[in-house]
C-alpha cells in the first residue's frame, strides 16, 4: 500500500499559511497536473506566481473526510494536525480502495522564470513484520504464538510533526499476533532452511520512547519434516520472576531451598555454571537472563552456617553455594591466585563478606583470603586481594519460582517458549542499539533465527537488528 496515487493535491502557501494556488489530479490528466501510466509519479504545473518563499502541502489519497482549503482560505491546525484513526476493534490502519495517504510539507524560493521542486512522498504509516528463519536440519517449526508488547498507536497525524509527536490522547494497543489456543490444529509451518513472515502490518508513527523495551514473544513446537499439522494443548511450566537485588549477606531468612542470581557489582556479568567449570555471561537486564535457555545454570542455593548480624558489616559462612541445573555441584575457590574457579562434586565451606558495595565470596581455607573474582573474558577466577575493587564484590538478586498453564504443541520433539525483552537495530554508525520508536515510512523486520541441536535437545535463537529504510525505498 502507498505506492499509488489515486488522487492528488497540491497547496501552495505564502509564509502566513495563506493559500496562493491550488492544483488538484482526480482521475483524469488536467492543465496543472499529468499523473503517470503507473499513478506512482505525477508532474504538478504552477504558473503566474509572484517571486517570494512559499509553502508547499501535497496530499495523496486523501482521507474521505478530509477538508480541502480553497485559494485565499488559511491553512490552519485542523490541516496540518489532521489526525487518523484506527478502525474500531481493529489493530491496523485500513485506508480502504482509496490507498494509504501520502504527504509531504515543503518549502520553495520562487525566483524568475522556471522553478521545478522534486518531492518524495512519505507514507503516513510504518511497516512492522516479524519472521522467522528456520536453521535446523530436517526439522518443521511450527508457532504456537507470536506477540509483541503493547505499543501499536490507535492515532497518527496526516503530516509528519516535529519532534515525530503523536496526536494528544494516543493509546497504545496489541499488535496483530498469533495466538493459537488449546486444541488449535496448525497447518502452517517454517521448512528447513527457509524464512516465513508470520506477522506483517502497518502502523502509525509511534511516537519518541513509545516502542523502547517492547517484549517480543514466541512459543512453538520443532517436529520432524514428514509432519504437516499439530495440535495445540495446555501444559505446566516452570516460570521465574526476580525479587529485589541485595548486597548485603547478613539477611537471616535465607533458607537452602531459594534460588539465587549473582551479579558482578563491576558490570552486568552473572555466574553460571558449564559443566564442570564456571562462566560469567553478560545480560542487558535480569528478564533478558530469565529468558534465556537452561536459565537454571544462573541459578544458587546457598547452604547457610551462620551470619553476621543484621544490618552490620563482616563475614557470613555458608557450608556449600550448588548450582540448581547441576545438582550436586558446589563452587569451589582455590588456595592460589589467578585459579580458576571451578564446580566440583565436593562441597567447599566459603566465607561471604559484607561490604558497602556487595558481597565477597572467599576461600576458607588457608592464611590467605582468595576471592572470586570476575575477570575479562568469561572465565570466573580467584584473586588474592581486593585491589580490583568492583571486580571482586557481588550481588544477589532472589528468583521465585512458579509454576503457570501454557499451551504448546503434542507431541514436538521440542517445545520453545521464548522473551526478549528489548529489540536492537544498527544504526548509520553500524552499531547495535535499541529501537525506540518507529517512524512513518520505515519498514521494520524483526528476524527471529531459530537453531536446533538435537544431541543436547536445546534450542538457540537470535533476533536479527534491522536497518531503517530510506523515503525512497519502497515496502516491495
Amino acid at each position: 500500500d502507498g505506492d499509488k496515487m489515486n488522487n492528488l493535491h497540491v497547496w501552495v502557501t505564502d509564509k502566513s499559511d495563506v493559500v496562493v494556488r491550488y492544483a488538484s489530479w482526480t482521475g483524469s490528466n488536467n492543465a496543472q497536473v499529468t499523473m503517470n501510466a503507473s499513478l506512482a509519479a505525477a508532474t504538478v504545473s504552477i504558473s503566474n506566481i509572484n517571486r517570494g518563499e512559499y509553502n508547499i502541502y501535497i496530499v495523496a489519497n486523501a482521507p474521505s473526510s478530509f477538508t480541502f482549503p480553497a485559494v485565499n482560505e488559511t491553512i490552519g491546525d485542523s490541516f496540518k494536525k489532521f489526525v487518523l484513526n484506527l478502525p474500531e476493534g481493529k489493530k491496523e490502519p485500513a485506508f480502504g480502495d482509496g490507498g494509504m495517504p501520502l504527504t509531504l510539507i515543503s518549502s520553495v524560493a520562487i525566483s524568475p522564470g522556471k522553478n521545478v521542486l522534486n518531492a518524495e512522498l512519505v507514507r503516513v504509516c510504518g511497516r512492522l513484520r516479524v519472521s522467522v528463519r528456520n536453521h535446523t536440519a530436517g526439522r518443521n517449526i511450527f508457532l504456537q504464538s507470536v506477540k509483541l508488547g503493547a505499543s501499536n498507536p490507535d492515532h497518527g497525524y496526516l503530516f509528519h510533526q516535529n519532534g515525530h509527536a503523536v496526536p494528544d490522547g494516543t493509546q497504545y494497543r496489541e499488535f496483530v499476533s498469533i495466538d493459537n489456543g488449546k486444541g488449535t490444529e496448525v497447518k502452517d509451518y517454517i521448512e528447513p532452511g527457509t524464512m516465513k513472515t508470520v506477522i506483517d502490518q502497518y502502523i502509525f508513527e509511534t511516537g519518541l520512547d513509545a516502542v523502547a523495551n517492547m517484549n517480543l514473544s514466541f512459543s512453538g513446537g520443532i517436529f520432524a519434516t514428514a509432519t504437516e499439522s499439530a495440535v495445540v494443548e495446555a501444559a505446566k511450566m516452570d516460570v521465574y520472576s526476580p525479587g529485589k537485588e541485595f548486597a548485603g549477606f547478613y539477611e537471616n531468612n535465607i533458607k537452602s531451598a531459594d534460588y539465587f542470581i549473582i551479579r558482578n557489582c563491576g558490570a552486568n556479568y552473572f555466574l553460571r555454571s558449564n559443566g564442570s567449570g564456571m562462566k560469567q555471561y553478560y545480560h542487558n537486564t535480569v528478564e533478558e537472563l530469565l529468558a534465556t535457555n537452561e536459565v537454571e545454570r544462573y541459578f544458587w542455593t546457598f547452604d547457610v552456617a551462620s551470619y553476621v548480624e543484621s544490618g552490620g558489616r563482616g563475614a557470613s559462612k555458608v557450608k556449600s553455594i550448588q548450582n540448581v541445573f547441576e545438582v550436586g555441584k558446589y563452587i569451589n575457590i582455590s588456595t592460589t591466585d589467578n585459579a580458576l574457579v571451578t564446580l566440583s562434586d565436593t562441597k567447599q565451606s566459603l566465607i561471604v563478606g559484607t561490604q558497602a558495595l556487595g558481597m565477597l565470596i572467599r576461600n576458607d581455607d588457608g592464611p590467605y583470603k582468595v576471592y572470586c573474582s570476575y575477570t575479562t573474558g568469561d572465565d570466573v577466577r580467584s584473586k588474592s586481594n581486593q585491589a580490583d575493587q568492583n571486580l571482586v564484590y557481588w550481588k544477589m538478586i532472589p528468583v521465585k519460582k512458579t509454576e503457570e498453564e501454557v499451551f504448546k504443541f503434542r507431541g514436538a520433539e521440542k517445545d520453545f517458549h521464548k522473551n526478549v525483552s528489548s529489540i536492537d537495530y544498527i544504526d548509520e554508525f553500524g552499531v547495535s542499539v535499541p529501537l525506540t520508536d518507529i517512524c512513518r515510512n520505515e519498514d521494520v523486520n524483526i528476524i527471529i533465527n531459530v537453531f536446533y541441536n538435537p544431541e543436547y535437545a536445546s534450542v538457540y535463537f537470535e533476533v536479527s537488528a534491522w536497518e531503517e529504510i530510506s523515503n525512497e525505498t519502497t515496502f516491495d
